[in-house]
């Protein structure tokens, strides 16, 4: 799972260790570039990662919520699949200078799926 703010860009780099097949990480979310797109679709350009190499993504988040995030670039739903690998997962985006805390600690954390979330004190 990953965290950011409302209005934060997020700047993803994806090395792909899986043999023989080439994979992106797209997010469900609306308004991004189509080469942050994680997929290989119509006459947009490829935005996957070959075997072994790696590549950049950057997502702008412009609306608060959870957003599922999957390869793109390999959709099936069979065992052979990486979606069914483990190859998904979510952006949360939270309200503007929003901060997150560890729950067993109190330490300031910037990821993980566990999190207490401080949402900005309104005026």
């Amino acid at each position: 799972m990953l965290r950011c703010n409302l209005h934060d860009t997020l700047v993803i780099r994806l090395r792909n260790e899986i043999r023989g097949r080439k994979v992106g990480m797209h997010v469900a979310l609306d308004g991004h570039d189509v080469r942050s797109d994680g997929s290989a679709v119509g006459k947009n350009p490829p935005s996957l990662a070959a075997y072994r190499d790696t590549y950049t993504y950057r997502w702008n988040c412009t609306h608060e919520g959870v957003f599922h995030i999957g390869d793109a670039g390999n959709l099936g739903a069979t065992e052979n699949d990486t979606n069914l690998h483990g190859l998904f997962g979510a952006l949360v985006v939270e309200p503007y200078g929003s901060r997150w805390t560890d729950p067993f600690t109190g330490k300031p954390i910037r990821d993980g799926l566990q999190a207490d979330i401080h949402p900005p004190k309104k005026r």
